[in-house]
């Protein structure tokens, strides 16, 4: 017997097979949801455990250092200048001045009270001379005063000059020696004063 031949497909079955159609979402068609979809799939994964490049800087640059404030670091006390003029003196300098004028303090209570007020540790010969400078720049000379005082001075450097001689010649017969004409001892004093000054720099030399 022949076998059976096989039963050709119904209608029914070709349309159960076929694919079902796709109907639009929201108005959106097939072609929206295919392009998402690629879009997805090239979208580059991002690694995990790299922090953003910000965030990196942030820590690997070291903190800046606070700038000092101008005028934070002590300073060293000093005397400062001497004055000049009695109306340029000081706290410091007039009680100097009252302790030894007026009081007739000594050297020691002077010091001793000087550091306790300005806080500044000086030698013990520094006041002195402080004051001493200090009296001095406080006398006042007239004009005519100053005129003087240039003028005696060069008299009396050239009277002494003159007398000198005079006095060496006596000293020298007095301790013994010949009396020797002055201008003659000025010549000597020259020619001694030059050989002495030969002699020294040769040792030098040596």
């Amino acid at each position: 017997m022949d076998p059976t031949p096989p039963t050709p497909p119904t209608s029914t079955s070709q349309e159960n097979n076929t694919m079902p159609e796709f109907t639009s979402i929201n108005g959106n068609t097939v072609e929206t949801l295919v392009s998402s979809t690629s879009a997805a799939a090239t979208t580059t994964p991002t690694k995990r455990g790299k922090k953003p490049a910000a965030a990196n800087s942030e820590k690997t640059s070291p903190p800046k250092k606070a700038k000092a404030v101008a005028g934070s670091s002590p300073l060293k006390k000093t005397i400062g200048p001497i004055p000049t003029s009695f109306a340029a003196v000081g706290l410091s300098d007039r009680m100097i001045i009252q302790m030894r004028d007026e009081e007739g303090k000594s050297w020691g209570e002077i010091n001793e009270s000087w550091m306790k007020m300005t806080g500044i540790i000086v030698g013990t010969s520094t006041l002195r001379m402080r004051y001493t400078t200090m009296k001095a720049n406080f006398v006042e000379f007239t004009g005519e005063d100053e005129v003087r005082l240039l003028r005696l001075k060069k008299e009396i450097e050239e009277k002494f000059e003159q007398e000198k001689w005079s006095r060496l010649m006596e000293a020298i017969e007095a301790d013994g020696g010949k009396k020797y004409p002055v201008v003659a001892l000025q010549k000597k004093f020259k020619d001694l004063t030059k050989s002495n000054n030969n002699h020294v720099d040769s040792v030098k030399e040596e």
